[in-house]
């Protein structure tokens, strides 16, 4: 793939400094998609009045219906003649992959320029989207869901983007040269115009404007009909009106014109008064809600115009979202942006956390996957791949409320459904699914021993103190936001929670990574720390995961087998880990987008319908579903699971087996309480 054109050797030092995108005009679309219309069309000039009314009579016509012009927008004498919208600001660091909850600076600023005749107001409300790929190459066709049904956003909030992404402004103009507020009986006729076009009645109108007994109200609704929609009066009602009418003693071809300007006609009088004005609409904050799985997207700012029209415009440079910095790499690979091709793009990423605060010192370096025959144990390879942690989205996956409800969590939204694109039930999904009894396909060897053992110890029983790693400080030498600091607080609390599973290096390591410190502790990035902003979030996300961890006890800490992975589980090394594996083994991890979240990532055949790209099925255990049943219950219940994959020993163990004693106990315990219950 070759570089983009709208790549320049400039870029790396704008991504760098956050600066702004160059040429923004050359790499945006216009579009306008008039109502009713089957598809938008591209248009350098943007919306027109005179277009929208031709399409409005035209749908009248084939409904065989009078078209009501005073219930329309489009005839009030408000309307705007002309709206285009253009981004005039944009930055450049969207052109590479954005780490999700990265807020992009500088922001968004896309200009509506508004033309008009005489007078102007209405409200416009303009929002940012994200389209995927596919949406994109069928653009013509694309609305947004909140178009066709504007309650959607309160029962369903915007989930791909976070930030300023719906402004409102009000556009009120009165051009230069409009005759003021009863300045002439000329004034007043127009004024008499718009009232008549507003639905007023003529008599009412007339009266109101001082105009009552000098000209005949049926008379003055005759020019509105012949006049409304840019048509010319007719002889008899021309005729007519001169006779009946003398505005301050002029003519009634004076009388004409003036009735006829007011109601839409004389093109002549009204190109004096048309003007212009523009409104910046700048949207702060921009994030990216979730990862975006790999896919290109891009970004659409549009809005409803007097509630008829869709106009948007796409910026046609895309971007990848991604939740760990070692996705980079593979990212801007599908963007053609490539680190061997476009040497020193790696480093503008050094110490990357979401708001850009403490950078320095070098980029943690992004270590290829090996995938093939290579030696080495699950965790291992985990350790291998990985650049800077998990962080906390890994995409999204199917629902289990229930067995069956909607359970999909905040993250939602965007990118992809698993597959079939909606929730299903649990037993459902891995119905069809063929079991099999084939055991692990890769064996433990000693690649990276001293880490390897280390982990070992953490997760198989090893003490506490095997998470305290390379010299770092004690508890009275750690500053504010560090990774000391951090780390001395996911060692208290988490053994505050009494759970006798020790968290290992690798535990540590990912959870570090998630909080937005480089993966590698060297001693140039020793001293970096993170915003107050980044360690509240995160915080308050591993709170969510300790209270599910007390929730789900009983099964986090069984050891032989592990059967709930660690935080250094990821999506990516769940695909790894069961890539080689047969179908009908599953592993137990945490939700990266949905921090207190379990996933059930399962092997499924290749021609389950809900199976994704990497022939997996992945089904979320939200908190609340915890409460209903036991996790065990769901592992057990899930018909399509068979063998439980123990990543840290490389065994697959039928999980009939590791439930059925546990199970039974539970069920004694409840028999008990209910006795003592009843007894007490």
């Amino acid at each position: 793939m070759g570089t983009p054109t709208w790549w320049t050797n400039q870029m790396p030092e704008l991504v760098h400094r956050r600066e702004l995108m160059q040429t923004v005009e050359k790499w945006q679309t216009m579009y306008v998609r008039y109502k009713c219309q089957p598809e938008a069309q591209v248009t350098q000039t943007g919306w027109d009045l005179s277009m929208s009314q031709r399409y409005a009579d035209q749908l009248a016509l084939e409904e065989q219906q009078p078209y009501l012009s005073e219930e329309s927008l489009l005839y009030n004498g408000l309307a705007p003649t002309n709206i285009a919208l253009r981004i005039v600001e944009a930055p450049a660091e969207f052109a590479v992959p954005v780490k999700q909850d990265r807020r992009l600076t500088p922001n968004f600023k896309v200009r509506v320029e508004v033309s008009y005749k005489s007078r102007c107001s209405f409200p416009l409300t303009l929002k940012a989207y994200v389209i995927s790929q596919q949406e994109k190459d069928s653009v013509p066709e694309w609305v947004p869901d909140d178009f066709l049904d504007p309650d959607l956003p309160q029962r369903k909030p915007v989930t791909e983007l976070k930030g300023t992404t719906v402004i409102t402004h009000h556009f009120e103009g009165t051009a230069a040269g409009s005759p003021k507020h009863g300045s002439s009986k000329a004034a007043q006729a127009q004024q008499l115009g718009g009232l008549l076009a507003g639905g007023l009645d003529a008599a009412a109108a007339a009266q109101a404007l001082g105009l009552a007994g000098e000209l005949d109200p049926r008379l003055l609704e005759q020019v509105l009909q012949q006049t409304a929609h840019g048509g010319a009066v007719d002889p008899a009602t021309a005729a007519a009106l001169a006779a009946a009418a003398q505005l301050g003693g002029a003519t009634g071809n004076a009388t004409l014109d003036a009735l006829s300007n007011a109601l839409g006609g004389g093109a002549a009088a009204a190109a004096e008064a048309e003007a212009q004005m523009s409104h910046d609409y700048e949207f702060s904050s921009v994030e990216l809600v979730k990862p975006t799985r790999m896919n290109k997207v891009y970004l659409v700012f549009a809005c409803s115009i007097l509630e008829q029209d869709l106009m948007f415009v796409v910026y046609n440079i895309p971007t990848v979202g991604i939740c760990r910095a070692e996705q980079r790499a593979k990212a801007c690979q599908k963007l053609g942006v490539s680190y061997a091709e476009l040497g020193g793009v790696d480093a503008l990423f050094a110490a990357d956390n979401p708001l850009g605060i403490g950078q320095g010192g070098p980029p943690a370096r992004s270590i290829t996957l090996q995938n093939g025959g290579g030696g080495g144990s699950l965790v291992q390879q985990q350790q291998r791949k990985r650049g800077s942690g998990p962080g906390w989205g890994d995409g999204s996956m199917m629902g289990l409320d229930g067995m069956g409800g909607q359970t999909r969590g905040y993250g939602e939204g965007l990118m992809g459904l698993a597959a079939s694109g909606s929730d299903m039930n649990l037993a459902a999904l891995a119905a069809g699914a063929d079991m099999a009894g084939m055991g692990m396909g890769m064996q433990l060897d000693g690649v990276m021993p001293g880490l390897a053992d280390a982990a070992a110890a953490g997760v198989m029983g090893g003490g506490a103190g095997a998470v305290r790693l390379g010299g770092m400080e004690g508890a009275g030498d750690a500053q504010p936001r560090s990774r000391a600091a951090l780390r001395e607080l996911l060692i208290e609390e988490y053994e505050g929670t009494g759970l006798h599973r020790k968290l290992s290096p690798l535990d540590i390591q990912a959870l570090e990574s998630q909080a937005g410190f480089p993966i590698e502790c060297t001693a140039s990035n020793h001293s970096v720390t993170i915003s107050q902003q980044q360690w509240d979030e995160f915080v308050g996300q591993y709170r969510l995961v300790l209270k599910l961890l007390r929730q789900i006890a009983n099964v986090w800490n069984l050891e032989d087998p592990c059967v709930i992975a660690g935080f250094d589980m990821d999506r990516l090394g769940t695909v790894q880990a069961l890539s080689l594996e047969p179908v009908g083994t599953f592993i137990c991890r945490f939700s990266m987008s949905q921090p207190g979240c379990l996933v059930l990532s399962c092997r499924v055949a290749p021609s389950h319908p809900n199976a994704d790209g990497d022939g997996l099925l992945h089904a979320i255990i939200k908190l609340d579903d915890l409460f209903e049943r036991r996790v065990e219950t769901w592992m057990r219940d899930f018909a399509g699971a068979s063998h439980i994959l123990d990543v840290y020993r490389n065994k697959r163990v039928d999980k009939r087996k590791v439930f059925a004693s546990n199970y039974t106990r539970l069920r004694a315990m409840d028999v008990l309480e209910a006795y003592d219950d009843i007894y007490i």
